[in-house]
């Protein structure tokens, strides 16, 4: 076994071969899901030339399981390998080729698994397992939310003072 983690042009990503037949995604456990928001929002993100530095920054990344993987000339050579983490933005980044600029970079991480299909599967299940994050969850940071999270436990310490 062996990891490799790296950032990855996004314009590397989206000429990955096997895309385009789909067989890339063979071990993954879900295809493409099509406009949703989040691979909207995705898009949105690779139009906007002021946040490609950034891009890096907020997505997720993509995860790939192969067979094999060698560095040749300062290069990662990978054999029969599988994206199982990260269709979503790799087909994104697929279909929005004409925003992708040189500077925009995806976090990838690529797992030698040898021959080892039980290590692959668990990996795919672990990398895919998680639990759920809704729109209203994500507001829980918001300042506002702070500022009102802040000022009600106040407010109640002030009551128990005065009951």
């Amino acid at each position: 076994m062996g990891v490799f983690v790296f950032p990855a042009k996004a314009k590397e990503i989206a000429q990955l071969k096997g895309i385009q037949d789909s067989t890339i995604f063979d071990k993954n456990v879900r295809y493409w899901l099509g406009n949703t928001r989040i691979n909207r929002e995705i898009a949105k993100t690779l139009g906007m030339s002021n946040e490609h530095d950034r891009f890096f920054l907020y997505n997720n990344g993509i995860t790939i399981i192969c067979e094999d993987a060698t560095i040749l000339d300062n290069k990662l050579d990978v054999e029969n390998y599988s994206v199982v983490n990260g269709c979503q933005t790799v087909l994104t980044l697929y279909n929005n080729q004409n925003a992708l600029a040189d500077n925009i970079k995806v976090l990838v991480k690529v797992i030698k698994t040898g021959k080892d299909e039980e290590l692959g599967r668990r990996i795919t299940r672990f990398n895919n397992n998680q639990n759920a994050i809704s729109p209203r969850d994500l507001k829980s940071n918001d300042k506002i939310q702070q500022i009102f999270r802040s000022n009600s436990s106040s407010i109640l310490i002030m009551r128990s003072f005065t009951t």
